[in-house]
Parts: structure tokens; sequence; C-alpha cells
């Protein structure tokens, strides 16, 4: 049976806390021969781990196992530090880095005597932890480890292949928004082909005993270890700096050129693979953390202009003044050696190396130029100027308008200028604006205004003029709006005057044609008598120019609605209480009736009066126009009372006729009285209640006998008018 052996170097006991935290690491191998015993070669195994100058110092040696299919063969002390060297950051040509960077390289060195397999070897080293805030990686719950393994294939075993080697470094850190380019080199010593490419780094594996978490290293599982999770879509492995970012990468001679384009920590892979006759043997993989930081540029060509546009061009705007100093203000002076103006003015060249030169122009137009730092030098820059140059601008208006007739002011830009294109913006009185070249206005109002016109060309360039004009012209119509035009006598209205323009300072004439004026911008006025008036309007302006306008039959004055009712019947009394209320009025279309504290809407009313009393009845009427007239009238209403006496009674004890009583109504009746006396004259009865009745006998109670006798009542009315009945009558036995 033909075994596969695994070799693995690991840590014992180290957690997430580890504060081991590589900046990189590979693996190589040399073959150095037959082994001792048939079928075996002798190999030497290099592992090269970075580290921080200022990081945790370097282990002597790492402790390795052997595995032979996952089953541990023996353990023995594995790596050793064999050397160290310190490297320094390259300087980047013409950039400054922001600090001092190096790193530290330990080379680690194991020999191994492994019999020739059908399967490959692998040498590993497993790390818990890298840097928390790694800009192209994924979240991770428990951060992420380290997997550095080398592979010995099956092919490489049988010719003795000895693996290839990287023989340059790669900076831990490069600039921003800057080209780094570079040469991955590698040597084979087979002499086999090479290809560079990038790869996905590896993570650790991680323990199979779910209790523990965070999991542990797990040395049991053989490479090849789980990839590093990208930050999809941004970054992945053939982008590690982002896909904004500029990657180019020659397979076949490792020239490597990047522009990042966002500062972090990122983690890169790079992989050397040697191809044998189109097999491949074998992969070195570098597995390295590299900072993007800001640097400076050592020197940097600037000047303080208005603007920079999207090319990086500086431009100054020079308006009217000839002269121009420009302000040097370009950096690192330490790295600047020489410089160099060169410039077209005027259609001329000019040349100077003056630091901040002043230069003068006669002809407006666009003038160019450049400034050259440390000129034909590797570490040079250029600024390139663009000087626009605006000799005259001048800002002019003419103000037309005619002074009589009311209508629009135009306003005629007049305005020169010599170079780029004029914008123009008026402001008129403050409060209107016009971004035109000549607008129109007309103004809601005469008197002084003002006109502002500020013109500005593209490069900044500008000037302004104000003017105050005075315009009072006559309203080129009369428009007049009076709030009633007919109506009831007296008739009140408000005249709006609508004319426009028009203020305090012209002269405002009304004849109202009834003999009445008035010399009010919006008049108040009372027509008495009825007929149809013509209103005559005469405006003159300030400077003496007067229209006029006469609105014929404008007004018409009516007569008010005239109140006027009848009722029936004529005598009302509390017998005969139902009156009936017809309107009769003139020009009325609404009704208001108020009858003793009652009102009603109805054109007629009939009342009924239970009461006798005095009534006030009116009639409130209102016509067309809203005007109103009221009648109003006293009503008396009677107490209706009758009184009515027999001429003869029977006080025979039969049940009819017993008593001798006057009939009727009595409610009307006071102050009563009824006396009887007998033929002799002399009284036999009296009452003062008209409901009482004599029964036939005398005042001592003996029954008179029958005869003639005499009646006399007396009563007052509900008027106070005193009445009498005299009746005779007989009593009958």
């Amino acid at each position: 049976m033909i075994r596969f052996f695994v070799l693995l170097m690991l840590f014992f006991f180290i957690s997430e806390h580890s504060v081991c935290q590589s900046i990189g690491s590979e693996f190589t191998y040399e073959c150095l021969g037959e082994g001792s015993t048939p079928n075996t070669r002798l190999y030497k195994v290099e592992f090269k781990r970075y580290e921080d100058c200022d990081g945790i110092p370097l282990a002597s040696d790492y402790s390795s196992i052997v595995y032979n299919n996952g089953e541990i063969v023996f353990v023995f002390s594995g790596l050793h530090l064999d050397s160290t060297e310190q490297v320094i950051n390259p300087e980047f040509p013409c950039q400054i880095l922001p600090d001092s960077i190096c790193f530290v390289v330990g080379y680690y060195k194991n020999v191994l005597e492994l019999p020739v397999s059908d399967h490959s070897y692998f040498y590993a080293f497993m790390d818990c932890c890298r840097p928390d805030l790694v800009a192209n990686l994924d979240e991770s719950t428990y951060g992420w480890g380290i997997g550095s393994f080398i592979e010995i294939t099956p092919t490489a075993q049988g010719s003795c292949n000895s693996s290839p080697e990287f023989t340059n470094f790669f900076p831990t850190t490069i600039c921003k928004d800057e080209i780094f380019q570079t040469i991955i080199q590698a040597e084979d010593p087979d002499g086999d082909q090479l290809v560079y490419e990038f790869y996905n780094p590896f993570d650790w594996n991680a323990s199979l005993d779910t209790i523990n978490e965070p999991p542990q290293l797990n040395g049991f599982i053989p490479p090849p270890y789980p990839l590093l999770q990208y930050d999809f879509p941004q970054y992945n492995f053939n982008y590690p700096f982002g896909i904004n970012a500029f990657h180019e990468f020659n397979p076949n001679t490792g020239e490597l050129k990047i522009i990042p384009n966002e500062n972090g920590l990122y983690v890169i892979g790079l992989r050397v693979s040697e191809y044998r006759n189109g097999v491949l043997l074998g992969s070195v993989n570098r597995d390295f953390l590299v900072k993007v930081r800001d640097c400076i540029p050592q020197v940097s060509a600037n000047i303080i202009a208005d603007t920079v546009d999207a090319n990086g061009n500086f431009i100054i705007d020079l308006c009217s003044e000839n002269t121009l100093q420009i302000e040097n203000t370009s950096t690192t002076e330490n790295y600047i050696n020489n410089y160099l103006w060169n410039f077209n003015i005027d259609g001329e060249s000019y040349t100077t190396s003056e630091w901040s030169p002043t230069l003068n122009f006669t002809m407006p137009g666009v003038h160019s130029g450049q400034l050259i730092l440390n000129p034909n030098e590797a570490c040079a820059d250029t600024a390139n100027v663009i000087i626009n140059f605006t000799k005259n601008i001048n800002a002019e208006f003419e103000i037309d308008y005619d002074t009589c007739v009311g209508g629009p002011v135009s306003f005629l830009n007049t305005s020169t200028l010599d170079f780029g294109n004029l914008n123009s913006t008026w402001y008129l009185d403050d409060t209107i604006s016009y971004a035109t070249n000549s607008p129109g206005n007309l103004f809601e109002s005469p008197g002084i205004h003002t006109a502002n016109l500020l013109i500005e060309n593209e490069f900044g360039c500008q000037d302004s003029i104000t003017k105050d004009f005075n315009w009072q012209p006559a309203p080129p119509v009369i428009l007049i709006a009076p709030d009633e035009e007919e109506g009831c006598n007296p008739l009140n209205i408000s005249i709006e005057n609508r004319s426009s323009p028009i203020d305090s300072t012209y002269q405002i004439t009304w004849d109202m044609g009834d003999g009445g004026t008035s010399n009010e911008t919006h008049p108040n006025y009372q027509f008495y008598d009825l007929g149809i008036y013509s209103l005559y309007v005469e405006i003159v302006s300030p400077l003496g120019c007067t229209i006029d306008t006469l609105f014929s039959d404008l007004i018409t004055v009516e007569p008010g609605p005239e109140a006027i009712f009848s009722f029936s019947p004529e005598t009302i009394n509390t017998f005969n209480s139902e009156v009936f209320f017809e309107n009769i009025s003139d020009r009325d279309i609404g009704f208001l009736w108020s009858i003793n504290q009652d009102t009603f809407y109805n054109e007629n009313v009939t009342y009924d009066f239970d009461t006798a009393g005095i009534y006030q009845v009116r009639l409130t009427v209102e016509d067309i126009y809203g005007c109103l007239d009221t009648k109003e009238i006293s009503l008396e209403v009677e107490e209706f009372y009758t009184y009515f006496l027999p001429n003869a009674f029977t006080p025979n004890g039969d049940g009819d006729n017993e008593e001798f009583i006057g009939v009727g109504i009595f409610s009307g009746i006071k102050d009563f009285k009824m006396t009887i006396f007998d033929r002799w004259g002399s009284e036999v009865f009296s009452t003062i209640d008209p409901n009482i009745g004599w029964d036939g006998y005398s005042k001592s109670n003996v029954p008179m006998p029958a005869a003639v006798y005499q009646c006399f009542v007396q009563f007052t009315d509900h008027n106070g008018q005193f009445k009498e009945v005299i009746q005779s009558f007989v009593l009958v036995r």
C-alpha cells in the first residue's frame, strides 16, 4: 500500500487571542538528492515568515508533526530559525512615504528524508490570526487565520525537482492613487518555465469540536485549507485592491502594475508555478499584507488659481488689469532642483525662471503656459496654466418709454465686452429680476424707479451700472369699478379706480352726472334723485399728460319699495278674532311680518287674536337691490260681550223659567248692578253678579204676587263706557 504522508507544523495551545499576526509567509523546498535508503529523497524545506520590525520577535523554532493518512507517525522538532534579514520598504520614485516602514524576514529550515510516493507530500503551517481591519476580506465571526503549505507532487518527487523561489520582496506599503509597478522575480534551479498569477490565500483549519467556541487550530486536518472569503463583489483575489482600482499582471514576465484608490490594509496572494514540458510540477505561494497610504509627491507643481479643471489645468481669470503675478506654491523645496516657466502671451513665446513671475498682457483672450519642476529629471512635475484675459467689460444700457402713454419700459443693453460670452442680469427696484439681454417691464406704480444691470462673462469678469428714472405717464386707459351700478335711492356707491399708473401725485376729476364732483382717487358718493347717470373721469399725470373717459348711463337710481297692507275684518273682537292681512306693497320681493312678537315670512298672513288689547302689526319689505321699507299700525281687539233680559218668568216650582236673569256673554262686563222694582217703585231685589237672578221672593223671603215689574241694569264695558238696560217684565204664577 502507498502511504499518504502529511508533514504539519503548528503551534500548540494557540487561541483566537494570539498576538501572532504575521505580515506574510511562504514555503520552498530543495531536493538534495538520494536519501540514505533506496527510493528516498532528501529535502531541505525553507519557511519564510515576515514580521513588522516593531512587532513580536521571531520564534527560534516551531514544533512540527508528520502524519500518514491522518495518523501520527512521529513528532520531532521541526523548523529552526537559521537566519534573519531586515528589509526596508523601498523608496518609490518621486514619492515620500508618511513614515519609515520595514519588516524582518525569518528563515526557518529543516531537512527531511521522504520515500518517493505516488501521492503528494504537504509541509504546512497554520497561524490563528490575521488583523481585524483588513479592507478586502468579508467579516468573520472569529477572525481569519493563516494557512501556508508547500506541496511536493509525485512528478516533482520522481525527478528530484526543487521548487522555484521568489528572489525579491514585495513592499509592505504602497501609495494611494499612484502607479506602483514592479517585477515579481523568481528563479528555478531546474530551469523550468515559470508562470506568475494572483491566488486566493488560505484560512486555517478549525476544530471539529463544535462545543468549543471560538474554534481551535486543528492539526489533524491536512491541506489544502479553506479559502479566505473576499468582500465580494467589490474585491476578489484577482482584484485584491478592488474592482475600481487598476490591476495589470503579466503572467510570463511577472510585471505588475497597480493603482490603488482606497487607503487600508489588504491581503494579496502571489503565486509562481513551474512547468516542465507543459506539465505542472508545483507552485510557491506568497501570502502577504500590504498597506495603502496617502503619500506625498517629492515635487508637486502648484500655483494659486481660481479653479482647477477636470484635466488638472490651473485656470486664472484676469479681468481688466493687464498685469498678473502668478504665485508659485510648488512643493517640496528640498526636492526642487530647478524650474522653468513657458508661456504663449499675445501670440509670442515667453520663458522665465522667476519663482513667481509677473506677466503683462495686451490682447484679450486665452493665454497658456506651463510651470515645469526639475525639467529633464526623473522626478519632475508640470503645472499647465490657462489664463483667460478680459481686457474690457463695461456695463451700459438705455431706457426707452412713452412719457405720456403708460406702457412697458424697454431696457436696451449697450454693454461692451472684448472676450467671452456676455451674461446679463437685471434687477428692477430690487424686487424684479431678468436673466436676459434687453428686457421690457410694465411697472405697477408710477414714480422713481431703479434699474441695475450686472454683466458677467464665463470667466467671472463683472461690471454693473445703476440708473434711476421717473416713470409717470398717464394711464393708457381709464378703468373704474363701482361696487353698485343700480339701486334704490338714496344710492351709496364706492368707486375703485383701477387705472394704472396712478398715485396721489396725479390729478383726478370726477363728474357724477347729477351736478356733484369729486377729486378723490377712489371716491364714495351718494345719489339722491331717481334717474340714470353718466360718469366722467379725467386723469392728469404730473408731467401734464391727460386722459379722460365718459362712462355713459353707468349708474341707475330706482325708487325703493313701499310697504302697504290691508286687513279684514275691520272690527275685531274676541268673538270675531281671526284677521287676514294682505300684502299689497310695491316693488317688493321679500316680506317679513311681525305680529304680537311672532314673525312670518309669508306674503300674506292670517292671525288669530284670542285676547283683547292693542297690538302692533309691522310689515317690512325688500326690493331687488336690498332696499327696505316698513309699515306699522296699532290694531285694537275689543272684548266681545252680549246682555239680554227676558220679558217674563214663572217661579211656580215646575223647574222651568224659575228665575229672572240676564243671558249673554259677560266677559267684557265690569261694575255690574241689576235692581228690580215693583209697580209702586219699591226695590224688591238687587245683585252685582250677572250670573245671579231673582227667584220671585221679596227681601223678607215672601213670594211676590203676579204682576208687572221694572228691571234696571247698569255696567261698564271693556272700553270703560257706561251701559244701562231697562226692561219691564211679568211675573206669572
